[in-house]
């Protein structure tokens, strides 16, 4: 199973294609600014050099191929080049419809998992903190 940034960076790359430009500008990321917006796509930004276009345009003309996605509520360009939004509900709905369906809820396993083994000692102020790692093929001292 895809994960919900996978999912939405598939849509975007799709508007991308729509609006005429290169759909590898499409990579959603998680908003570092929740206060704006859930996800973002800076692929305007990086666009631009290649188009020879304002960033704030080709943000403008993704966002306008947007609106016909049933997956991005919200949609917004931001100057310099921004392309913020919020996922719909129902999109949010089915994706996590499809994770209850899974095995695992759609967590991949792993083929030969490995067994890590963490030491810890006392912490001594007066010494550098050590931790040693074990892990299958040897031994590892990390001085932190």
């Amino acid at each position: 199973m895809k994960t919900m940034i996978e999912e939405l960076t598939i849509r975007m790359s799709e508007a991308f294609d729509k609006a005429g430009y290169d759909g590898k500008y499409g990579k959603v990321t998680v908003s570092n600014r929740p206060d704006l917006c859930e996800f973002q796509c800076n692929g305007a930004m990086a666009a631009a050099k290649e188009y020879k276009k304002a960033p704030i345009m080709i943000a403008n003309d993704v966002a306008a191929k947007l609106g016909d996605e049933q997956v991005f509520t919200d949609v917004s360009a931001v100057a310099p080049g921004f392309l913020n939004f919020r996922v719909s509900k129902d999109f949010l709905a089915g994706y996590l419809d499809k994770m209850a369906g899974e095995e695992k809820y759609g967590l991949d396993t792993i083929g030969t998992p490995k067994k890590i083994v963490i030491d810890y000692g006392g912490p001594n102020v007066a010494k550098p903190l050590e931790i040693y790692i074990w892990a299958t093929g040897g031994c590892r001292w990390v001085s932190l």
